[in-house]
């Protein structure tokens, strides 16, 4: 099958590489190309990109059942599992600590091997539908012929915004975490 996925951030590489682990050939499309060869990333339109993260158990689990080497490489780059010991002794997992920025290096550099799988630069200005039915993604202006077409943009993902319900403005999350992130100015030294 000929699947397309609208996003190459966390969702849509790692959907990517477990249908091709399946013998599905898969094009994600994103607007960022990954890391510049200085090594540089800025993951514009992702404002959280740099910050620091607390990741839900159920991503690492998911990680080890289907790309491992994505998992070891996440703790290679620095990831750091969370553990909480229960009243009665027993540890259970918390998650990882990790920046999103080493979550994404790390996966999308094994996952950019994975055969079947391609992770295409460009931008999705819709989805082509004929007969009620998606054709594929409108890249560039030009139809990418699939058979399946995912999208895994976001929340402000607009391709296939008119095809499902409106986004809810607000919610209960149930959890918050804040952070802040600074740069020092050339010459300037951290404080002591």
């Amino acid at each position: 099958m000929r699947i397309s996925i609208i996003g190459a951030g966390p969702a849509g590489l790692f959907l990517g590489a477990a249908l091709a682990r399946r013998g599905h050939a898969v094009v994600a499309v994103d607007r960022d190309g990954g890391p510049a060869a200085d090594g540089r990333w800025d993951r514009r339109g992702v404002m959280q990109f740099h910050h620091p993260h607390g990741v839900r158990p159920q991503v690492g689990a998911a990680l080890r059942a289907e790309l491992p080497e994505a998992y070891d490489a996440w703790l290679a780059a620095g990831a750091e599992p969370i553990t909480f010991t229960l009243p009665d002794g027993r540890r259970v997992s918390g998650g990882m600590r990790s920046r999103r920025e080493t979550f994404e290096r790390a996966l999308r550099a094994v996952v950019v091997r994975e055969p079947g799988f391609t992770v295409r630069q460009g931008h999705v200005d819709a989805v082509a539908i004929a007969d009620g039915r998606a054709l594929g993604p409108v890249v560039d202006g030009a139809v990418l012929p699939s058979d399946l077409v995912i999208d895994a943009s976001g929340r402000s993902g607009r391709a296939t915004r008119a095809y499902g319900p409106a986004p809810a403005p607000a919610g209960d999350t149930g959890i918050a975490y804040v952070s802040r992130q600074y740069r020092l100015h050339d010459p300037a030294a951290p404080a002591r």
